[in-house]
């Protein structure tokens, strides 16, 4: 049958079908199979790129094309480049170079090619025999049927040349249609297409140092912010110091005043605390003195009661004698002692009212103070406010980060004045209460200054009752002496009278002692105000407690330094004490030999009656004494308390 079939062909027939049927479809499929065999390996590049970023070939094309795009370009076409570098790429066919894309075209439009091939070859022939049928049947005659017959020979050969050239090209058709079905480029590079892209948009690309148009310009307008900024802060520090420098300034000299203030308030303390120390320990001393002094005129009056009975047993025997000097010298010397004792007494009011006078002043410094601690919280305040509105108005400006960094500095800086303001209202309240500690304290001392100068006026009506006795006295004994004779015993009167002016010498000398002792403790007490003082500036600190243990230590130290003194003061005291008791002693012992002797009865009996007398009012001169030294102790604890 394809003997018979292929004796329809002539041989120029199947000279065209191998030339444009059979040689163009092995052609066609031999393209196709090289082409996705590149496009397969390209696939498997791509794949490789994507794990391990390595790449090869047409890959580095492509990277490097894109890396060129985007440092030139905003917005990348990365499709358009990839499609770009694959139009460049080429296929090796028979040593022709021919383009991928030409490749793929001819093998998707080979098919139809053949189809086109065959339907023409089928034209062709039918025209072919159609025109060799007309001719034979015109020229044969209807009886010669062999004769028909062969010459419907050739016009049958012109319908094998139409169909069996439409049936080679369908065949080679179908055979490039399956093979372009099999081996399907379109699909694998649309596939390697998509996975290049993603690659190159969302992994290559942020590797890539930008210096697009926007980001020259971005680069530019940084560089200006920058330029801008600089000049920005110059001016603005320019302007703030400008505007605000003098209200900085005046702020310092408000802190230096309040600062001095505060310092001059301190030493004021200071002061204050030490003449309330020395205020007490003079009061404290003359208290211990008066009650000393009181003792004595007890003691004194004792001696007197029994000087008056030995004066009436020997009055009698009382001659001329020069014992009326002695006794004038020693009634002079009481009269200065007591005088010496209202001198003491003014002179503790007067300081008592120095001390009053200085807690005075010191209020009014602290009110003072309180007034300008007042004032510059109210600057702070303002100046407060005013770096509020210098804060907005920058926040508001909106330069840049930076500007917003120095408007929160300059918010904490606000919060930091607020924060000094409390702290200063706060040193304020403390202040007021020390304010009114101060004045309770001024206000017990003006009771006690009141209470020293109703002391002082009692002490100067006894000190001029006194007088008065002790005058009525002298002239009793001068009237006593008058009829005194001389005696034998004159020269052991005076005597007597060396030895007391000696024992007085030794009081003088103890009292000296005493003066040192005192003087000494007063240094002590000056020492224990400054611990005082040091120790009130740390505790105006919380955050040194060692600091305060420390000076808590140094003033019982020197507490115990000033017992010891205090009983060196008692047993200089008590010693004196001793000594005055032992002239007393002796002066009775010598009045008493002395008196033995006086004869005149009369005189006698008025000196003991005189006697009686300043017994009487010794007695409630002791009374009213201790009642003014049970009042200033209740006083005095008070005030301790």
């Amino acid at each position: 049958m394809l003997t018979s079939l292929f004796s329809l062909l002539p041989s120029y027939l199947l000279f065209l079908i191998l030339i444009f049927i059979i040689f163009p479809t092995v052609l066609g499929v031999f393209l196709r199979l090289s082409l996705y065999g590149k496009l397969r390996d390209l696939e498997k590049q791509v794949h490789k790129l994507v794990r391990d970023r390595a790449s090869t070939g047409i890959i580095d094309k492509i990277r490097q094309r894109f890396r060129d795009a985007s440092e030139k370009v905003e917005a990348v076409n990365t499709t358009a480049i990839i499609d770009r570098v694959f139009r460049q790429e080429r296929i090796q066919i028979l040593g022709i170079s021919v383009p991928w894309e030409v490749a793929d075209r001819f093998c998707r439009l080979l098919p139809n090619l053949l189809l086109t091939l065959g339907l023409i070859g089928t034209f062709v022939g039918i025209t072919i025999n159609l025109s060799n049928i007309s001719t034979t049947l015109n020229q044969v005659d209807g009886t010669d049927i062999q004769n028909l017959i062969d010459e419907l020979q050739q016009p049958l050969q012109g319908m094998g040349i139409a169909f069996i050239s439409s049936l080679v090209a369908l065949g080679c058709s179908v055979i490039l249609i399956l093979t372009n079905s099999y081996r399907n480029t379109t699909a694998l590079k649309l596939k390697i297409l998509s996975t290049l892209e993603d690659y190159l948009d969302n992994v290559y690309l942020p590797e890539i140092p930008s210096h697009s148009r926007l980001d020259r310009a971005v680069d530019r307008m940084v560089s200006q912010q920058q330029e801008f900024l600089t000049r920005f802060h110059d001016n603005v520090t320019e302007a703030v110091e400008a505007s605000l420098g003098k209200v900085a300034d005046k702020i310092a000299e408000g802190n230096q005043e309040s600062t001095d203030l505060a310092k001059q308030v301190y030493e004021r303390f200071t002061e204050t605390a030490g003449t309330l120390s020395h205020g007490a320990t003079q009061f404290q001393y003359a208290i211990e003195s008066l009650e000393q002094e009181v003792v004595k005129i007890q003691q004194v009056g004792d001696k007197l009661t029994q000087g008056a009975t030995i004066f009436e047993t020997a009055a009698g025997k009382i001659e001329e004698s020069q014992f009326a000097e002695n006794l004038d010298r020693l009634t002079a010397s009481l009269a200065e002692t007591q005088t010496a004792f209202a001198d003491s007494t003014a002179k503790l009011q007067t300081n008592i009212e120095d001390l009053t006078n200085s807690n005075l002043h010191a209020a009014d410094l602290a009110e003072q103070l309180s007034s300008n601690l007042n004032t510059f919280t109210d600057s702070l305040q303002q100046s407060a406010g005013q770096f509020e509105g210098v804060a907005n108005t920058i926040k508001n400006s909106q330069f840049d980060l930076t500007l917003l960094e120095a408007s929160e500095n300059l918010q904490t800086t606000q919060t930091q004045f607020t924060e000094t303001i409390t702290n200063f209202e706060k040193g304020i309240d403390h202040l007021g209460s020390a304010i009114a500690q101060t004045e309770n304290t001024t206000q017990q001392l003006n009771q006690v200054s009141e209470q020293l100068g109703q002391l002082n006026q009692k002490s100067q009506e006894l000190a001029k009752l006194n007088q008065d006795k002790l005058n009525q006295i002298r002239q009793s004994l001068y009237l006593l002496l008058k009829a005194i004779s001389d005696h034998n015993f004159i020269k052991k009167t005076v005597s007597g009278l060396d030895t007391l002016q000696q024992q007085n010498q030794k009081i003088i000398q103890s009292h000296q002692n005493t003066e040192q002792n005192q003087q000494s403790t007063q240094e002590i007490l000056a020492s224990l105000q400054y611990n005082l003082m040091k120790l009130l500036t740390i505790i105006s600190d919380s955050n040194h407690q060692d600091k305060t243990l420390s000076s808590v230590e140094e003033i019982r130290n020197v507490a115990t330094q000033l017992n010891i003194q205090l009983g060196e003061v008692k047993e200089a005291s008590n010693t004196s004490e001793s000594l005055k008791q032992k002239t007393l002693c002796e002066i009775q012992s010598e009045l008493s030999q002395f008196i033995s002797r006086i004869d005149q009865q009369q005189v006698l009996e008025k000196t003991v009656s005189g006697l009686n007398v300043l017994q009487e009012q010794t007695q409630q001169l002791n009374q009213q004494s201790q009642q003014i030294l049970e009042n200033q102790i209740n006083t005095n604890q008070s005030i301790k308390q």
